[in-house]
């Protein structure tokens, strides 16, 4: 393959049409090849003679340099071969690198003894080894659609070598003399511009924006997927939005609109086993026990007994077999009367507790008579606790926390 590529190259049109002219040609490669110099114009100027133009010896020079940096082909051959391969694993930012370090390194070193001028025409005709090799993996199946390829091409960054290099020529080329000037090389660098450059430049600038236009795409879907899949997780884990009321895994909390608890009104109420307090004022007397939390009656109540207006004590309810907690409903306070109402202090700040300390969920309740509603819609309930945090005090300066009834649906 790598010969293919460098029969398409002007040197090697050049060599083919100075040994039409010169029949000795073999000879003094052959005889310079063996010496393994750098070409100077010096180093063979004997030879001159058998030309019958500078344009002609210059072309010589530079048919003698490419024979010696063929000793050192190899590994740009292997660079060559690598980047072509039908697997594009090789085809790497790194190696991309590499090419030009053996470009550099061990082909031009063979010309540097030549002038600018022709220097660039080596350089140029390298270059187009490298188009043509970009040329071959655009054929294989999916390259220019694979990111690595892609980034390899980019790093490779042949049009801008090859801008620089012909720019640099054709100023050497229109100070040149007449008689040194190789219009055959001008004229194949215009058509190696138009036919490969060209076509190969806007088929890599496509798949490049068509590669960068996906990537974008992705990047958005990925974005949207993660954001739909943070939004699912914060909002069943948080308890709130459209994901946890499908889930009915909505936080538990005092809603006022009782259109906010589905299917309300509906449900019957829960099958209690047991409930009880934590504390209760005079124990014994039935104006405070904890049995009046829940015996349908809203003018009795259950008062705690603590000097601290019941912080941090509870009430418990038992359920008789594990099933769906909807709403729980309380009247808070002491509701027999507005004055006993403002008495006695009232819940403020509760803490639900559902089966364990995993399920636990601060709220607040409004000073108000009359029923408060705590939207709660669990499965699998079989024991539910309501800790008092904080109160509203009340009038009579004596820290007793009242709670006329609970309901739970």
């Amino acid at each position: 393959m790598f010969e293919e590529y460098y029969d398409s190259t002007w040197l090697a049109g050049a060599q083919k049409r100075l040994k039409e002219e010169i029949p000795e040609l073999d000879q003094l490669l052959k005889a310079q090849y063996h010496k393994k110099k750098t070409i100077t114009p010096e180093l063979c100027q004997d030879q001159r003679d058998f030309f019958d133009s500078t344009a002609a010896y210059e072309r010589y020079l530079l048919v003698v340099a490419t024979k010696i940096a063929m000793l050192d082909i190899y590994d740009f051959k292997f660079g060559v071969d690598i980047a072509a391969a039908q697997s594009n694993i090789e085809r790497t930012q790194a190696n991309a690198e590499d090419i030009f370090k053996y470009l550099n390194r061990d082909i031009m070193k063979a010309y540097k003894g030549l002038d600018e001028r022709l220097q660039l025409i080596a350089r140029l005709n390298w270059l187009s080894i490298l188009y043509r090799m970009v040329h071959d993996i655009a054929k294989i199946r999916g390259a220019v659609h694979d990111q690595k390829t892609l980034l390899f091409f980019r790093k490779l960054n042949l049009k801008e070598n090859w801008d620089k290099a012909a720019g640099a020529y054709r100023a050497a080329e229109n100070a040149a003399k007449e008689d040194v000037k190789q219009p055959s090389f001008d004229q194949w660098m215009t058509d190696f511009e138009k036919t490969v450059i060209e076509p190969e430049e806007a088929l890599w600038k496509r798949e490049e924006i068509r590669g960068a236009a996906i990537r974008r795409t992705k990047r958005a879907v990925q974005i949207v997927v993660l954001c739909a899949v943070s939004y699912v997780i914060i909002s069943y884990a948080a308890g709130f939005g459209y994901v946890a009321r499908m889930l009915h895994h909505l936080r538990p909390e005092v809603v006022t609109n009782t259109a906010d608890i589905d299917g309300f009104g509906t449900f019957p109420p829960a099958d209690i086993a047991d409930y009880n307090a934590s504390s209760i004022k005079d124990k014994g007397n039935p104006l405070y026990t904890d049995r009046n939390l829940m015996d349908g009656d809203t003018t009795t109540s259950w008062t705690e007994g603590e000097d601290d207006a019941g912080i941090n004590r509870r009430m418990y309810f038992n359920i008789e077999k594990k099933a769906t907690v909807n709403y729980i409903v309380i009247w808070n306070g002491d509701q027999s009367s507005e004055e006993n109402f403002r008495a006695h202090s009232r819940l403020k700040q509760v803490t639900l507790k559902i089966n364990d300390t995993r399920h636990m969920y601060t709220m607040t309740l409004a000073d108000t008579m009359g029923p408060q509603y705590i939207r709660v819609e669990r499965e699998d309930v079989d024991r539910l606790w309501i800790i008092i945090d904080s109160v509203y005090e009340g009038d009579n300066g004596e820290d007793e926390t009242s709670v006329s009834e609970v309901e739970i649906y």
